[in-house]
């Protein structure tokens, strides 16, 4: 099995942060000044998943991401966020059980 592309904007992006605006708890975060696991989630109020929610959670990881790194003098932030919502998405399990049929 090998896994799609990463998306970076179109309709597989925002498919991607839907997936990742319904995931719960949150992401187990680690950095190299905090080697335990801490939990990140949105501060908006759960329920309607609209497109504005989608994108205001997207932007709230986003400036979260920049505001880390930044701190760690970390260069490499080009399109972070989006990495990280394609990656933790359930797109890329689910195309792999159901191409599998398990």
């Amino acid at each position: 099995f090998k896994s799609s592309g990463l998306p970076v904007d179109g309709d597989a992006l925002e498919e991607r942060k839907r997936d990742f605006a319904r995931t719960k708890p949150g992401l187990l975060v680690v950095t190299p000044t905090a080697s335990d696991p801490s939990s990140w989630s949105s501060a908006l109020p759960s329920g309607d998943m609209n497109k504005e929610k989608l994108d205001a959670t997207f932007q709230e990881l986003q400036a979260w991401l920049d505001s880390q790194l930044s701190a760690l003098k970390c260069p490499s932030r080009l399109q972070l966020a989006e990495r990280v919502v394609g990656m933790v998405s359930a797109t890329e399990g689910f195309r792999f059980a159901m191409e599998h049929q398990v």
